[in-house]
């Protein structure tokens, strides 16, 4: 009856190592699945788990066993495959972070904000070369603030690295605050200057509407027409420059 209740008890310490083992192997596996390398690294990782507990237990001290009771089915011997399942699984858990993507370093962060800066200049000194001349003149004048008639409502226009910001500074009493991105568009005639809107406080705006801007100056009066094409039959907000 010992006997037997013990063989059952090894059964089970030998059934938990292994099931502990499988569970450590599934996590692994699926945390290095996620990393740049795919099946590579999950291959690599498996084959240093693996390779260190075979290590392991091929190194480990062992007393002399019989071919009726091999080592590994005794107690010691099943202490051994447990010593060499966390040597693999600690082995494992060591290389797992030297497959991340190394790490941003002060250097990093200022070359790629350089190589940012960068692209961004490019872009739009591409979108600029792309104008015609009165629509750059246009570019050059936009900036400022333009306001509806009085100058009751204000809003201010910045040219900025290829886009057009515009925010409303000054407003009647019930008003809401109003900001939006657009990107210059190349194309257009004359001295209108398009647009694409890339975001808006406005619900009414949304990202891809085509806008149109055209400047006038008569003597010292400056004069700026705001069209949003998705309102058919509206003429656009007429604006005036205001200090």
């Amino acid at each position: 009856m010992r006997k037997t209740i013990t063989g059952a008890l090894w059964v089970v310490t030998l059934a938990a190592i292994i099931a502990a083992a499988a569970g450590f192997c599934w996590l692994v596996i699926g945390v290095a699945d996620d990393k740049d390398g795919g099946w590579l690294t999950v291959a690599a990782t498996l084959a240093v788990g693996i390779g260190a507990a075979v290590a392991q237990y091929t190194l480990a001290p062992k007393a002399a066993g019989s071919m009726r009771r091999p080592f590994w089915i005794s107690w010691k011997g099943l202490a051994t495959i447990f010593a060499a399942c966390v040597t693999g699984a600690g082995a494992m858990s060591l290389i797992l972070p030297l497959m991340d993507p190394a790490v941003a370093t002060e250097k990093t962060v200022t070359q790629d904000g350089d190589r940012t800066r960068g692209e961004v200049v490019r872009a739009r000194d591409d979108i600029l070369a792309a104008l015609s001349p009165p629509q750059r003149a246009v570019v050059g004048a936009v900036p400022g603030r333009w306001g509806e008639a009085g100058c009751a409502v204000v809003y201010e226009f910045k040219v900025k690295d290829g886009g057009l910001m515009i925010e409303r500074v000054r407003k009647e009493p019930g008003m809401s605050d109003y900001a939006m991105t657009a990107a210059l568009v190349p194309g257009g005639e004359g001295d209108q200057l398009n647009a694409s809107i890339a975001r808006s406080s406005d619900a009414g705006e949304t990202e891809g509407q085509a806008l149109i801007f055209t400047y006038s100056r008569a003597a010292d009066e400056e004069r700026l027409n705001w069209r949003n094409l998705t309102h058919v039959g509206y003429g656009g907000t007429k604006l005036e420059r205001c200090p």
